[in-house]
């Protein structure tokens, strides 16, 4: 298997990890509409539990897609889907730390547009894999026992 694909994987992986918190987190938010932490030590709680897998699986994307972007810069061409991927990664993890900044100030209010903004960055990851995928697929056996030979 080509180390790109494996990257793809690697980053697919988490991704779902990522997506997969989020869909806990959306489904708990639903079944618990009533809860409100009232203290620092409640949220704390809250977030170390219900939000931990969302934080698992942006730290496992920032670092996937970090390790792509840096086995591919030392294998060129360089292409633009791990770069783009990567900046997604980072939009994402940045959403989701001023997301746990506004919960720990206790404050509800700016939590939806902090997530919007980490899920944003989550659909430029998924875009840039899935352009990338596009065009691995569009290759031709010939195209790359072509670029084997060279």
């Amino acid at each position: 298997m080509s180390r790109r694909k494996t990257a793809r994987i690697l980053i697919g992986t988490a991704f779902g990890v990522q997506l997969a918190g989020l869909i806990v987190d959306i489904v708990w938010h639903a079944l618990h509409s009533d809860f409100a932490a009232a203290t620092t030590e409640q949220m704390l709680v809250h977030l170390g539990t219900v939000h931990m897998p969302i934080y698992v699986g942006v730290v496992c994307v920032v670092l996937t897609t970090a390790w792509a972007l840096i086995d591919q810069a030392r294998r060129p061409p360089i292409g633009a889907a791990f770069p783009v991927a990567f900046v997604g990664a980072l939009i994402s993890a940045a959403g989701e730390a001023w997301h746990a900044f506004m919960h720990l100030q206790l404050d509800t209010h700016g939590g939806p547009i902090a997530a919007a903004t980490s899920f944003v960055g989550l659909l430029i990851v998924a875009a840039a894999m899935w352009a990338s995928g596009r065009r691995d697929r569009r290759r031709t056996p010939a195209d790359v026992d072509q670029r084997r030979a060279a």
